[in-house]
């Protein structure tokens, strides 16, 4: 997996808890824990859409290996491949 997309999924994972703490602090109506949670969520925003643009760009290059009739290994572009059908 390219270390984007952990990359991606970490910050992810970041944010989730970051989300998960706004809640909680919002439910407390605790301002102070409210506007730290959200600062986090604010602070790496631009890290999480840059990586995540970043793995869905390599995702669109991966190259897929497909066999052509013969059973020959072919690579191909995963946004040409077409389902054998």
């Amino acid at each position: 997996m390219p270390a984007a997309c952990v990359e991606a999924a970490e910050l992810a994972q970041t944010v989730t808890s970051a989300l998960s703490d706004v809640a909680d602090a919002a439910a407390a109506l605790d301002a102070r824990r409210l506007q730290e949670s959200l600062d986090v969520v604010q602070q790496i925003r631009p890290e999480i859409e840059a990586t995540a643009s970043e793995c869905r760009d390599l995702a669109a290059d991966a190259r897929i290996i497909t066999l052509d009739p013969t059973g020959t290994p072919t690579p191909t572009n995963s946004a040409s491949a077409t389902p054998a059908g």
